[in-house]
C-alpha cells in the first residue's frame, strides 16, 4: 500500500515562485521582495512573507479507482502576509492603497491559475484582514499589513 504524501510543500514552492513572477511584471523594478516562512532583515518597503504558517486538516481514504488506498483529501490554507511602508510624509491611504494593490496581484495570480501550476486541486484566496500603524522605533512613518490566507484543497 503505498502512502500518501501531503501536497503542502509543492502547493508552497509553486505559490512562492509564482507571486515572485507576478510581483517582478507587476513592478519590474524588483522592489517587492517575496520571502517564504520568515521575513528577512532586509525588508524594503514592500514585502511578502508566504507560509510563515500553514493551517492543515486531512481526511484519510480508501478509495476505488485511480487514487487508491492510501489517498488523502486535504485542505489547508496558506498565510500571505504583506506590509507597505512609506516614510513620515506618507498619508495611511498611501500605504493602505499599495499594500491593497499587492494583495490584489496574489489574488489575480491565484484567480488565473487556480491549481498552482497543477500542485492542487483548486486554491482560491479566502480572506483578508487590513491594518495600518505607525513604523519605526519612533513612528516614523506608515506601514500597513494584510494578513491574507489562500485556502488549497489537494488529492495526492
Amino acid at each position: 500500500m503505498a502512502t500518501a504524501t501531503s501536497k503542502v510543500n509543492a502547493v508552497v514552492a509553486a505559490l512562492v515562485a509564482g507571486v515572485q513572477a507576478a510581483m517582478l511584471a507587476f513592478d519590474t523594478s524588483g522592489a517587492v521582495r517575496v520571502y517564504e516562512g520568515v521575513p528577512m532583515t532586509d525588508q524594503p518597503e514592500d514585502w511578502l512573507v508566504i507560509a510563515q504558517e500553514v493551517n492543515q486538516t486531512y481526511e484519510a481514504h480508501a478509495m476505488v479507482g485511480s487514487l487508491g488506498s492510501g489517498s488523502l483529501r486535504e485542505e489547508f490554507q496558506i498565510s500571505v502576509h504583506i506590509a507597505s511602508y512609506r516614510g513620515s510624509d506618507s498619508p495611511t491611504t498611501t500605504t493602505r492603497a499599495r499594500c491593497a494593490a499587492l494583495a490584489g496581484v496574489v489574488d489575480d495570480f491565484v484567480r488565473n491559475d487556480p491549481q498552482i501550476g497543477g500542485t492542487c486541486w483548486l486554491a482560491f484566496p479566502s480572506a483578508h484582514a487590513y491594518r495600518s500603524e505607525p513604523a519605526g522605533e519612533q513612528n516614523q512613518g506608515v506601514e500597513t499589513v494584510c494578513d491574507m490566507f489562500v485556502t488549497c484543497n489537494a488529492i495526492p
